[in-house]
């Protein structure tokens, strides 16, 4: 059966004070030999100076009071070393629950490099993969580099009601293996993050998919996302353009998630995402004192499309005066907008396929459309109006069956 151990059972002092780095390997270590879910819990604040890696199969679950009574808060981990990131994950099943990864001001301060809050890696080698990953309620902040980092193969992961906040790098990025310098690399795909918020980050609030493999990353779903930049610039030595966030790869998607990209004076700045790759869908998001929506790139090995915007909310900040600029070669992109969206200019002219709903209007790039039946009201104001060049044909009708045709336009 599995069972649970107690950092302080192994010398943990967790007193905010003592660097309790040692009683934590050995306790993962114990759990790690365990092999069976076993998980490592403490209560309080502790300090440590050294990475705390996760292997297959265990768990790390913090608590402390909390300023409610009766409410218990998340174990706080100070970091005060400038040698790795808090927490290394290279396993499988791993469980992160209820902790606020701090880094000391000594760190921050410090130089980038490899400190991040979280990094999730495998052994750089054929076989090494992190899968199946669990984040809740894990609080990053102060870190001189990325909040949490991916790099290399990665399947399947849940990220839920977490938060990242005033580091040197992006909130999250989930990378191919370049970003460490990984000889074996792969993509990372099957990840849910739900509820994230960013602060104040240097970098993109969110990256998916970087790296130098074009097809980026896979089956990506971000949930009820909230983000400010809160005066803090992009860095330029680590940015992929003027966005809030970067996405690249296939089936990636975004839902009820509000995009900030003013500059913490009420100014908008920068875009909400950058795109780049094929089959994505940003639905009911809200836009806040961002440049539009988004810029899309067009992909080195294939052309980005089937991209998709449903639903767009517009802060009283926002300006677009095009809505969604692209590169050339980039194919379908659509928009379905709110009725009270003051927008009017969409697209811009490089995009070979653009589609476009509202309440009122549908409009399409020159193409074909197969309808069986259009059926028109009774009303007075019903009908079709066609709106042609004098020197072409409104609709044709051609009949290739039996039957008599019955009207034309010309």
């Amino acid at each position: 059966l599995a069972f649970n151990i107690n950092a302080a059972q192994l010398g943990a002092k967790l007193d905010g004070v003592t660097d309790d780095t040692t009683a934590f390997q050995n306790a993962l270590a114990r759990a790690a030999l365990m092999n069976n879910g076993v998980e490592v819990f403490f209560n309080g604040d502790t300090i440590t100076s050294q990475t705390l890696t996760m292997t297959d199969n265990t768990s790390l679950v913090g608590s402390s009071a909390s300023r409610q009574t009766g409410v218990q808060g998340s174990g706080r981990i100070t970091a005060i070393h400038s040698d790795g990131p808090v927490i290394r994950l290279n396993g499988e099943n791993v469980t992160l629950k209820n902790l606020y990864l701090r880094g000391s001001a000594a760190r921050r301060s410090g130089v980038k490099a490899d400190n991040y809050g979280i990094l999730i890696e495998g052994d750089d080698d054929v076989n090494g993969a992190v899968r199946g990953f669990r984040f809740d309620s894990v609080y990053i902040s102060n870190h001189p580099n990325h909040g949490i980092l991916s790099s290399g193969y990665m399947f399947v992961g849940v990220i839920n009601q977490c938060a990242v906040r005033d580091c040197g790098g992006h909130g999250m990025m989930f990378d191919n293996g370049v970003e460490t310098g990984r000889t074996f690399k792969g993509r990372p795909g099957g990840v849910m993050i739900q509820m994230p918020k960013f602060f104040g980050n240097s970098g993109h609030q969110l990256v998916i998919g970087s790296g130098d493999d074009d097809y980026g990353a896979y089956r990506f779903e971000v949930n009820n996302m909230d983000s400010a930049r809160a005066g803090v610039s992009l860095d330029p030595a680590i940015k992929f353009g003027d966005a809030a966030m970067y996405f690249k790869g296939e089936n990636i998607t975004t839902k009820n998630c509000a995009f900030n990209g003013d500059n913490g004076a009420g100014v908008p700045t920068n875009r909400a995402m950058i795109c780049n790759g094929r089959v994505m869908e940003h639905s009911y998001n809200r836009y806040i004192g961002t440049v539009g929506i988004a810029h899309i790139e067009q992909n080195a090995s294939f052309n980005s499309t089937n991209i998709t915007f449903d639903g767009c909310q517009f802060g009283s900040t926002s300006t677009n005066v095009v809505a969604v600029t692209t590169e050339a070669g980039v194919d379908q992109v659509k928009i379905v907008a709110p009725e009270d969206s003051t927008v009017t200019n969409w697209f811009d002219s490089n995009l070979s396929n653009p589609v476009y709903e509202s309440s009122n209007r549908m409009s399409r790039a020159t193409q074909t459309l197969d309808i069986k039946k259009i059926v028109v009201g009774a009303d007075a104001d019903a009908g079709i109006t066609v709106s042609r060049d004098s020197a072409t044909t409104g609709i044709s009708v051609e009949r290739t069956g039996t039957g008599a045709v019955t009207g034309s336009f010309s």
